[in-house]
């Protein structure tokens, strides 16, 4: 393996975003469709990325959800 090579295959620390498993997703479709004869076996990592992105993207929804009611919460006097 070369140098470059290996430099490439090192994972990087940025955060995992929807916006990059977007483009794993984007990457990966082309590449499937460009070689049609190995594309099942792609298939597993195209679904895992896809169950992936929808959990980002249901965290996200929920977190939108706390923090509406949060700011609800603050805006009302609790009495107890």
């Amino acid at each position: 393996m070369t140098r470059a090579r290996v430099a490439q295959s090192r994972p990087d620390d940025a955060p995992i975003t929807l916006e990059r498993i977007e483009k794993c997703l984007d990457r990966l479709a082309v590449i499937m469709m460009q070689d049609r004869e190995h594309a099942p076996r792609m298939l597993p990592i195209f679904r895992r990325l896809e169950r992936e992105a929808e959990a980002l993207r249901q965290s996200h929804d929920e977190l939108a959800d706390v923090f509406e009611r949060a700011q609800r919460s603050l805006g009302q006097k609790h009495v107890l």
